[in-house]
C-alpha cells in the first residue's frame, strides 16, 4: 500500500479457497453468489506489505470512497524468463488501453 483512500478500499480475501488439483467450484460458486464464509479483511495502512497466494485465493478490494485514490504496488512472480501478463490481466491491472 502506497496511499490509502479516504474510505473503503479494504482488502478482502479467502485464503487458499482453491488449489492446483481442485478448483473447488462449489465453494467459489457459493462465494460469488454472496456467501461470506471464510472471508478475511485487511485494512492496510501505507507501508503495509501483504503476501498471499493470489492464484489460489479469491480476493478483491472494496469500493473506495472520497476523491483520494487508493494506490498499491503489485509485485508478481513467474518461473519462466520473459513471462508477460495476458491481455485480460493487463486490462485488469492497468485498465483498458486505447
Amino acid at each position: 500500500m502506497l496511499r490509502a483512500s479516504e474510505g473503503g478500499g479494504s482488502f478482502e480475501f479467502v485464503p487458499r479457497i482453491r488449489d492446483t488439483g481442485d478448483e473447488r467450484r462449489d465453494a467459489v460458486g457459493r462465494l460469488l453468489a454472496g456467501a461470506r464464509e471464510g472471508i478475511m479483511t485487511m485494512d492496510g495502512e501505507p507501508g503495509t506489505l501483504a503476501l498471499f497466494a493470489g492464484r489460489h485465493s479469491i480476493h478483491r478490494v472494496t469500493p473506495i470512497q472520497g476523491k483520494t485514490p487508493r494506490v498499491n504496488a503489485v509485485l508478481a512472480y513467474a518461473q519462466e524468463p520473459g513471462h508477460r501478463l495476458t491481455p485480460l490481466n493487463r486490462e485488469l491491472f492497468y485498465g483498458q488501453s486505447s
